[in-house]
């Protein structure tokens, strides 16, 4: 899992670190760069897959806009790099340090750690028939961008270098998930056997979890976390010979035994929500690492409370590391408790404009819950405005 993630020059962020546990909640006002966070580590991550591309910059929930603010737009800065360090449990270490290159024809984005590597080479092949192995080891330690590639040499006959850029696990498939309804309920989709951001391909997945036995575990499990809607008895995906048809049937505990099931179509959006929710916590193809932007969205006050405590279990059973944003303070009361693998982190901008990000290690004030602590200003995250 992520640790430590230190972001410095992305959009309102110049130089933030969060500490993660493995659920985490962000709170904090419109507009204090709460979605920012989230998109510099999707930054990351689609540079750790070596895929800086534009067109692909939606698909993990990174808003494209100008360049020039894509990078932080104070008046008392003037740096043209995105910094992104990552840290794991397992002490691992990488940094991201990427920029959108105008000189290049045409111009595009890079992450500046592959002309960190040609340097490095460049210094190798200047400097191994000069110094010894131990000294030379010593002396690439001492380098600035060591933290972004892994340095091996070996001893032997013929020394051999290896050298490889840090990859650390699930951060390449960090996804921000924000889930639109027309998305959910589309009948017109390809099969697919991933989850867009949106919910598109929530369906056709589902209709390919239904054709094996361990996709049928998944089913299973998920429809056992449905029952938290009051009204939900089965869901089932029916053979069709049509590739494109991906009809969800839905059966209503409380409508007549012998009507037929009705589709996604007539179905309520929370439950649909949670269809995707569920599916996305429980499969062990989905991410391992991701994001999902206003968690609270359709679903009421009571439900999201209790929603959120499932979903802190399920991330501690299927090892699923999750951050989330939200307005709603039913969501601060679904902690149960603040702790080491559950976190509560708020945003706020300070005088100068500058996102800054305060970790919640306890609720001070035990006497009430944690929602009526946000409410009442004493965690802040509130507009100050107003």
């Amino acid at each position: 899992m992520l640790k430590k993630v230190k972001i410095e020059n992305y959009k309102s962020v110049v130089n933030q670190t969060l500490d993660l546990g493995r659920f985490n909640v962000v709170i904090g006002a419109n507009g204090c760069g709460k979605s920012n966070l989230l998109e510099a580590i999707a930054l990351a991550g689609l540079s750790s897959s070596g895929a800086l591309l534009p067109e692909l910059f939606e698909s993990r929930g990174i808003r494209l806009s100008d360049t020039r603010f894509m990078r932080s737009a104070f008046d008392d800065l003037d740096d043209e790099f995105i910094r992104v360090s990552i840290k794991t449990t397992d002490g691992d270490e990488s940094m991201y340090k990427i920029h959108h290159n105008t000189a290049s024809r045409p111009s595009q984005w890079e992450d500046v750690v592959e002309e960190d590597t040609k340097a490095l080479l460049t210094t190798i092949r200047e400097n191994s028939q000069k110094m010894k192995i131990s000294d030379l080891i010593e002396y690439l330690d001492k380098k600035d961008g060591k933290s972004a590639v892994n340095v091996n040499l070996f001893e032997g006959e013929n020394h051999r270098l290896v050298l490889s850029r840090s990859r650390v696990n699930g951060l390449m498939g960090f996804t921000i998930y924000s889930l639109e309804e027309s998305a959910l309920r589309s009948l017109d989709q390809m099969p697919s056997t991933k989850l867009g951001r949106t919910g598109r391909g929530l369906l056709p997945y589902l209709k390919e979890l239904s054709k094996t036995e361990a996709g049928t575990k998944v089913l299973n499990e998920v429809k056992e976390n449905l029952q938290v809607i009051d009204w939900f008895e089965d869901l089932d995906m029916p053979e069709s010979g049509f590739a494109q048809d991906s009809t969800l049937k839905l059966k209503d505990r409380y409508v007549d035994e012998h009507l037929d099931f009705f589709d996604q179509r007539s179905a309520n959006e929370a439950f649909l929500y949670l269809l995707f929710y569920f599916t996305l916590f429980i499969s062990e193809e989905t991410p391992s690492f991701f994001a999902i932007d206003n968690i609270e969205s359709s679903l009421n006050p009571k439900l999201c409370r209790l929603v959120i405590s499932k979903l802190a279990e399920l991330a501690e059973k299927h090892d699923k590391q999750v951050i989330l944003t939200t307005h709603s303070p039913f969501v601060l009361d679904g902690l149960d408790e603040i702790n080491d693998k559950k976190r509560l982190f708020v945003v706020n901008r300070n005088t100068d404009g500058y996102t800054v990000v305060n970790q919640i290690k306890e609720n001070k004030s035990k006497s009430i819950p944690l929602s009526d602590a946000w409410l009442k200003g004493y965690i802040g995250g509130l507009p100050n405005n107003f």
